[in-house]
């Protein structure tokens, strides 16, 4: 761990949940997590397979800080979605071999 924060995003807390993610290399990055409460509502708003999914769910966010979103916080996201994104988008093309 290098002494960093990382907010999680609803989409690889639900993966997640599903066991369809690496969670313990994820957890491995960073040293503190937290997620908005944009993060918390979408995930809650999903439907889980099962009771299990719930109960993963419910333990993660029990130890979780769920923070209000500022602009600041916003503006970080987006910059992170579109550098995400860029990067994506290039390795599709590479993988498609092109350019």
């Amino acid at each position: 761990m290098n002494g960093t924060k990382s907010a999680l995003d609803s989409n690889l807390i639900i993966l997640a949940s599903k066991q369809q993610t690496d969670t313990e290399k994820l957890l491995s990055l960073y040293d503190e997590f937290y997620v908005s409460v944009v993060t918390h509502m979408e995930v809650y708003a999903c439907d889980f397979q099962n009771q299990d999914e719930k109960d993963l769910i419910d333990e993660l966010f029990a130890n979780l800080e769920i923070v209000e979103v500022n602009r600041a916080i916003a503006d970080q996201a987006i910059v992170y979605r579109k550098n995400q994104s860029q990067k994506d988008k290039t390795s599709r093309r590479n993988y498609l071999g092109n350019s």
